[in-house]
């Protein structure tokens, strides 16, 4: 799954004509960032757009810049960069990766409408084959933890759809036939129903909205006992953190 932004940035960086004397700046900037001096590459970049004032490839320049400040936790600004890429940019290149890397960063930000919408702008743009599924996928999940739970389903097919053979067809099968419209939390899972209703009585004691489903798990029939109905991903994760005092290994669900 996209957990950063440094898949992104492979493609597109070292990409200017070389031996271009206008474009020194730009090039030590992307190539201080391909090295990991993310300093250096904002100082250069910088000194680009200036001398640029606002020419070509400023656009790019922006997409680099914007995503060394994110490696050195400038959120603030990689944000200012990236929008302004995302915006601006004629190179759909950049386009898409920068609005793939707003949504990963607003999804680690727990802002699930706007990188949903980040995330479906990227899809909208970016060529076929991986890592489209790993954003797609991430498309799903921010709608689920937005509370739209319907809309999800999308995102979620078109990994089924061209992508039934990748590693994130799995989890997105299982979250399409799950069918799910609302978060749980997981308390245990139990091959015979009598434990898991044991369980759920025994919780129901302590004041908590116990039930249980029955799921298909590997070709299995399994009885799994679920606290609440939580629309939201925030609202369950607080509703978790409660219910750990009881069960210390709960998790989420779906």
């Amino acid at each position: 799954m996209f957990t950063t932004v440094t898949v992104l940035s492979a493609v597109l960086v070292g990409c200017a004509a070389p031996g271009q004397e206008e474009f020194g700046l730009l090039l030590h900037g992307e190539q201080a960032f391909r090295a990991g001096h993310y300093e250096r590459s904002v100082d250069r970049l910088s000194r680009y757009l200036t001398s640029a004032g606002g020419a070509a490839h400023a656009d790019r320049a922006r997409y680099v810049r914007g995503m060394a400040q994110a490696r050195l936790q400038r959120r603030a600004s990689a944000y200012n960069d990236l929008q302004w890429a995302a915006g601006h940019a004629d190179d759909t290149d950049v386009r898409w990766r920068s609005h793939a890397v707003l949504g990963i960063m607003h999804f680690e930000d727990s802002r699930w409408r706007t990188a949903a919408r980040h995330l479906s702008a990227a899809a909208g743009l970016m060529p076929d084959g991986p890592p489209k599924d790993a954003l797609l996928y991430r498309w799903g999940l921010s709608l689920e933890r937005s509370g739209d739970w319907a809309a999800s389903r999308r995102p979620y097919q078109l990994v089924i759809t061209n992508f039934a053979d990748g590693p994130y067809a799995k989890l997105t099968r299982r979250r399409l036939e799950l069918r799910a419209d609302h978060f749980a939390v997981q308390c245990g899972v139990f091959s015979q129903s009598r434990n898991a209703r044991s369980m759920a009585n025994e919780l129901r004691t302590n004041g908590l909205d116990t039930h249980v489903r029955t799921e298909l798990r590997g070709g299995t029939t399994r009885y799994v006992v679920l606290v609440g109905r939580y629309e939201t991903y925030d609202v369950a994760i607080a509703a978790l953190a409660r219910v750990r005092g009881y069960v210390a290994d709960a998790v989420l669900w779906p």
